[in-house]
């Protein structure tokens, strides 16, 4: 990349100089020569919408390149040459097309008793934490205060969604994860927050849940792997969970379609709220006759 292929942001924001510098300590390969003005602002375009700094995403970068802007590889992460934008819990800095908890190794409790408490994220095919923002949204739907509500987590994975409940009041979570791994390090994170509201059961989600009495569970999250999964998989976990959640409870779902009325009927199950990230579509399910507020 040249000096004058960023020059042609300096009008958007940052100054050129120090935006090169920025890119070569991070690894690129930074020429301060002399070339045409890149292609009619693309990279301007993508430096204005930025309040807090100028952000070359992965994404936009391979673009770049593709237009014939030579560079070394590309590392698989965001760059900023302006002030580090706060990612946490409530930011808005979040930038567009890349979930927050991205290649990272943890994820943060965000709300409650163990607000910003942080749980580790293995390496494991198809682990897929629910985001933050995602999250938070899903919380405003139940309401800040859980206290005294019976949850389960099934397939818990990292139980950021149980251990987030028992964060705000929940009486009793229990945390559903079948790999070893997994479960011993929920029994880590248990032990470290002194969470006494969690329980952690090794087994099948699916055969647990099967297990559970009938109508005896207030909120039960479904985040089962999208990776391989069956449509059995889905069908499955909410015929059990339907006729184990109580008659004013509530089943969260995530998956990779979206829900509708119209399938979740025969279930004894209609959509109270429902949204979308990415790939993945977010759904608050209710009993059909439960009170529609």
């Amino acid at each position: 990349m040249t000096l004058s292929a960023v020059s042609g942001i300096e009008s958007a924001r940052g100054d050129p100089k120090s935006i090169a510098t920025a890119l070569s300590g991070a690894g690129f390969g930074v020429t301060l020569g002399s070339v045409t003005t890149p292609p009619s602002g693309a990279l301007a375009a993508w430096a204005a919408g930025s309040a807090t700094g100028f952000f070359l995403k992965k994404e936009n970068m391979e673009t770049f390149y593709n237009r014939s802007y030579s560079m070394k590889p590309l590392p698989a992460r965001v760059l900023s040459t302006g002030p580090k934008p706060r990612l946490g819990p409530n930011s808005s800095a979040s930038l567009s097309g890349l979930p927050k908890n991205a290649g990272a190794g943890e994820v943060r409790i965000i709300g409650g008793l163990w607000k910003r408490s942080k749980l580790t994220v293995l390496d494991k095919p198809g682990l897929r934490p629910t985001p933050d923002r995602v999250r938070e949204t899903v919380f405003n739907w139940l309401g800040q205060d859980l206290s005294g509500l019976r949850c389960v987590d099934a397939f818990a994975g990292t139980g950021a969604l149980g251990f987030e409940a028992a964060s705000r009041g929940a009486s009793d979570v229990l945390l559903i994860e079948q790999d070893a791994q997994l479960a011993e390090r929920l029994t880590a994170h248990k032990t470290r927050l002194k969470a006494d509201a969690i329980r952690i059961q090794r087994a099948d989600a699916i055969a647990a849940l099967r297990s559970l009495p009938p109508q005896s569970i207030d909120i039960i999250f479904l985040d089962p792997p999208f990776s391989g999964a069956s449509g059995s998989l889905f069908f499955d976990a909410i015929t059990a969970s339907a006729r184990a959640i109580a008659a004013q409870g509530a089943i969260y779902l995530e998956s990779p379609e979206a829900w509708t009325d119209e399938k979740l009927t025969p279930f004894g199950l209609r959509i109270h709220k429902q949204g979308r990230a990415g790939a993945v579509h977010f759904h608050l399910l209710k009993p059909i006759q439960s009170d529609p507020t």
